[in-house]
């Protein structure tokens, strides 16, 4: 469980920060709402395919933060192989 008093572990001022800017992009601040797209579109596919180096890079990223995920093992096939 997370502490309840996120100031004193370093993460109140960022999460205040994102609760402010997301209260904004809600509240219709058309400006903030645009720079925050134009600032990540390198996260959208442009086809829609998600391809396997980014899959795994995303994958990896979350196995560091999450024990679960780590922990885990696909039992569903790949792309292009046999089900059997």
């Amino acid at each position: 469980m997370r502490s309840t008093d996120a100031a004193l572990d370093g993460e109140g001022d960022a999460r205040a920060d994102h609760r402010q800017r997301a209260a904004g992009i809600l509240a219709g601040d058309k400006a903030l709402y645009v720079a925050a797209v134009k600032n990540n579109l390198q996260v959208y596919s442009k086809d829609g395919i998600v391809s396997a180096e980014s899959q795994k890079r995303s994958l990896d990223f979350l196995k560091q933060f999450d024990k679960e995920i780590a922990a885990a093992t696909s039992t569903r096939p790949r792309p292009g192989t046999s089900a059997s």
